[in-house]
């Protein structure tokens, strides 16, 4: 359809794509009606929607821009993984159908939904060339279909559009999402034919498969909601994206509810199963509510429970889909990290809905109140201030009764940057909550990494760590270099944590690669990865050395106080110097920190 190019907007300093009409396309639409057609995408604000900068014609040339993504398209991770987690097929799923929903509610068809127009940032799905297809229809569909072209990709045509009928709603465009959850999940699309018109063809006519019938893991009310987005007839899919949404969020977050339009006789036992138990073990005392962890049969208690309320928004209507997009939008970030569990977003707005008329929480008075409602230990109020190009979010988190907050976070960047706001918004939350003695090394970790997976993470390793569960904390540091291979502190902590398992060539190897990229981090840092490859080469003199300079210059650094004294434990015997000198080390790090391992 059109042209790519990296360019650089001199006027934000940004970088940003243009997309260029190929001649042959260009020709035969009215560049002046696509351009008005496209006004419609222009207007379009959503976090899951990649926003339209500017568009124009310049020599005969149409054309469009768009900010630039960095990341990669949801085709580039399938031909790299052929199926993906179920978690993550639904993940995105939903992520695309509350953009769907948004669209629709504002009268714009997407019309060419597709791996290749659902691009993958920070961990979440942006749909790209919103309302672009149906541009060039309205404004050269004649033209286009005299000269054989064809609007849309037949792999992921509804049947109404494959039989090129005019008037098309949203289910089309909830078809062509099914076929993406579809091949998510299988590796495949439904329908594969050797030309398009023998694809086509199947469309029309063929029975859906079962995704089951390909992945035989894929639980039976998943494939369902999947077949149902792909019933022949519009009538029968989903009524609106917004309700194929809610079905894939019933799913994510773990409810104990079949989605909407979904059976529980469809259902497998074991779901039954889990359903029956959470209603049994369901218990109210004094106000409180007991549950079971969506994430396995622990006990989730209120204590370890944030509920993110709506948010107060100021600058602009452009800017009001915020309120309550935050709530879902920070409540996914937080969700998994240091035993952080979420209320579910919608049980969250519909609660501040009953209790209110205003859209939003602004004081913590009332903060705590529906905290209570909710079950919730812990609560995030805060607000949104913006323009259409520039936004500043601030987020204050509460616990228990506490009238002032315990952590408090803001970040501001361009409102195309949305989701990456909000992850660091998450990042510095998950940080600052109840920090302890180890806070240094994880605000470290937050200013060296720009994933917030990768820093969920490590995160979640230093817990473990800490809970002497090396096992499991080495597992999550390597995830979490896996997701940014330039953390350099998570590398230095998975030596670390190597090496006190004895797993002596992982533990070299991650030291090495942190002293490779050790120009990520700090002075301080640098010198603890530094000592610590003295330690490993077995160089004592040199990493005494280095942790008695950092020490010197931060007496504070319980990380050097405890290498230095074990590197005095481990080697004084061969340096003909006895081992009670680890001890005053070892003694400050249990006096200001009875804990640390």
């Amino acid at each position: 359809m059109a042209r790519i190019f990296l360019a650089r907007d001199l006027k934000h300093r940004r970088p940003v794509a243009i997309k260029v009409l190929r001649p042959e396309l260009a020709g035969a639409v009215a560049g002046d009606r696509f351009l008005r057609e496209i006004e419609i995408a222009a207007n379009l604000s959503h976090p899951h929607i990649i926003p339209l900068h500017d568009s124009g014609t310049t020599d005969g040339l149409t054309y469009y821009v768009m900010p630039y993504v960095e990341g990669e398209s949801l085709r580039a991770r399938l031909t790299r993984e052929s199926q993906l987690p179920v978690a993550d097929a639904l993940r995105i799923g939903f992520e695309v159908a509350d953009a769907l929903a948004y669209a629709h509610g504002r009268g714009a068809l997407h019309r060419d939904i597709k791996p290749e127009n659902i691009l993958l940032s920070a961990g979440h799905a942006l749909v790209a060339d919103f309302g672009i297809a149906r541009a060039l229809f309205e404004a050269g569909g004649d033209t286009l279909t005299a000269t054989g072209m064809v609007l849309g990709t037949p792999d992921y045509m509804s049947p109404e559009q494959a039989f090129g009928r005019e008037a098309l709603d949203g289910r089309s465009d909830i078809y062509s999402l099914g076929t993406v959850i579809f091949e998510m999940l299988a590796g495949r699309r439904p329908f594969i034919g050797t030309t398009p018109q023998a694809v086509l063809a199947q469309i029309v006519t063929e029975p859906v498969p079962s995704v089951r019938s390909i992945r035989a893991e894929i639980p039976a009310h998943i494939d369902e909601i999947v077949q149902r987005s792909l019933a022949k007839e519009p009538e029968k899919r989903f009524g609106s994206a917004a309700e194929m949404a809610a079905a894939l969020s019933a799913i994510t977050s773990g409810v104990t509810a079949a989605p909407a339009g979904v059976t529980t006789a469809s259902w497998p036992p074991s779901r039954m199963v889990s359903l029956a138990a959470a209603a049994a073990i369901l218990v109210i005392v004094g106000g409180g509510a007991w549950m079971l962890s969506h994430k396995g049969s622990r006990a989730l208690t209120a204590a370890n429970r944030i509920a993110v309320l709506p948010f107060a928004v100021h600058g602009g209507p452009q800017l009001a889909y915020l309120g309550d997009g935050i709530v879902d939008l920070l409540s996914r970030n937080l969700e998994g990290a240091n035993d952080v569990r979420t209320v579910d977003p919608g049980t969250v707005i519909t609660a501040v809905r009953k209790a209110s008329a205003a859209p939003s929480v602004v004081d913590a008075a009332a903060g705590h109140a529906l905290a209570r409602v909710v079950s919730a230990g812990e609560f995030v109020l805060g607000s949104v201030d913006g323009s259409s190009s520039q936004m500043r979010i601030q987020a204050s988190l509460y616990e228990g009764e506490e009238a002032e907050p315990s952590a408090h976070a803001s970040v501001e960047g361009d409102t195309t940057q949305l989701l990456e706001l909000v992850d660091r918004l998450a990042g510095e939350l998950l940080v600052k909550r109840k920090a302890g003695a180890e806070y240094r090394l994880t605000q470290t970790a937050l200013l060296t990494t720009r994933s917030l997976p990768a820093l969920k993470e490590f995160l979640n390793a230093e817990q473990n760590l800490r809970r002497r569960q090396l096992d499991t904390a080495i597992a999550g540091y390597q995830r979490a270099v896996a997701a940014d291979s330039t953390f350099a502190l998570a590398y230095y902590r998975l030596a670390v944590a190597a090496g006190w398992t004895d797993r002596h060539a992982l533990s070299s190897e991650a030291v090495t690669r942190a002293q490779s990229l050790s120009n990520r981090l700090s002075d301080r840092d640098r010198r603890l990865v530094s000592a610590y490859a003295a330690y490993r080469r077995g160089d004592p003199d040199a990493a005494e050395r280095e942790y008695r300079a950092v020490l010197d210059n931060f007496p504070d650094d319980l990380e050097a106080e405890f290498q230095l004294g074990d590197v005095l434990y481990q080697y004084n015997p061969l340096r003909g110097r006895p081992r009670l000198e680890a001890r005053p080390m070892l003694d400050r790090v249990l006096a200001h920190d009875p804990g640390f391992l």
